[in-house]
């Protein structure tokens, strides 16, 4: 996974994210609308940071950090390091998620990829 990523950061940082700051907005907002019926239930809060993408090279990359859930008043959480999830064989936003509505749904591909993702970061948990 470390080599993938040096593939897709190389360069300039314009250069290797093709998503303007409206649109990593929306995916992340689709992201966070499906996880709480999916991967999000259980013991963890998830926070997604950010998505990066470099179309060219046909790969996004999902950052984000996971925290056990607390009870009480006190809700300061001890987030996780950062961790990843590669999303590949996409070409454009339109691959990621829904354009055509106004709030943006996560598309079946990406979101099998994340699914296979974070079942393989919870099995090493």
């Amino acid at each position: 996974m470390g080599l993938a990523l040096g593939m897709i950061f190389t360069g300039s940082t314009a250069k290797a994210d093709d998503l303007r700051r409206r649109d990593e907005k929306r995916v992340l907002f689709a992201i966070d609308q499906i996880c709480g019926d999916t991967w999000c239930e259980g013991d963890y809060n998830f926070h997604f940071r950010r998505v990066r993408c470099n179309f060219t090279l046909g790969s996004c990359v999902l950052e984000f950090r996971t925290a056990p859930w607390k009870s009480g008043s006190n809700q300061e959480f001890d987030w996780s390091d950062r961790k990843i999830c590669v999303i590949r064989n996409v070409n454009s936003l339109d691959q990621l998620i829904t354009t055509d509505r106004p709030t943006a749904e996560l598309k079946s591909d990406p979101y099998e990829q994340i699914t296979d993702c974070m079942e393989h970061l919870e099995s090493k948990r």
